[in-house]
């Protein structure tokens, strides 16, 4: 072992929620602030989709509380913080904590306030909103990915169905939009 050099490769920084809880992290995306490698900035999906930030220059996390719902993606793109939630809201995060929608892709844009009850009907799962609309349940993983410059949001559908009191599902479908960064949306691709 003497024979060993034991070199720095950097510091690990642990969120916690009290004195005892330890956070466990879902993804950590990484920008260095004005390219100085001293200083920079992390921001994390933690427990349920929760938010947080860690500055370099402030030494702690800071949770993000003002996201719609959970969110299911982070990225850094351009130099900007983006984060997709659970109804597809894609938003730019912002160094202060601040968050601002910047798209919504049609197909959620009747139910961004989330259901107030799931119902089975002919083997089917459907979710209510507050209107009394339903539509079919189609679970889905939200996913931000950067390709040929530009920004996408790429939801992937889970369909469930309901057999012998069971519930089995089978992946169905993709759907992909791209950030139009002028007019704030998500066009659908």
């Amino acid at each position: 072992m003497l024979d060993y050099r034991v070199i720095e490769l950097g510091e690990e920084y642990v969120f916690y929620r009290s004195n005892t809880d330890l956070v466990c992290m879902e993804k950590v995306v990484f920008s260095y602030l004005d390219g100085n490698a001293n200083d920079f900035v992390l921001l994390s999906i933690y427990g349920y989709g929760k938010l947080a930030m860690f500055k370099s220059s402030d030494q702690k996390w800071t949770e993000i509380r003002d996201t719609p719902s959970c969110c299911d993606d982070v990225i850094l793109y351009k130099g900007n913080f983006y984060a997709v939630d659970t109804w597809g809201r894609t938003m730019l995060v912002e160094l202060d904590s601040k968050t601002s929608v910047v798209g919504v892709p049609a197909v959620y844009a009747n139910y961004v306030g989330g259901y107030d009850d799931v119902r089975l009907y002919d083997g089917n799962l459907y979710v209510v909103d507050a209107r009394g609309n339903a539509v079919l349940w189609e679970s889905s993983n939200k996913f931000l990915i950067e390709s040929k410059g530009e920004l996408l949001f790429v939801d992937k559908y889970l369909s469930f169905k309901v057999e012998k009191g069971l519930y089995a599902r089978k992946y169905c479908k993709f759907n992909i939009y791209k950030l139009d960064e002028v007019n704030t949306s998500l066009i659908h691709l």
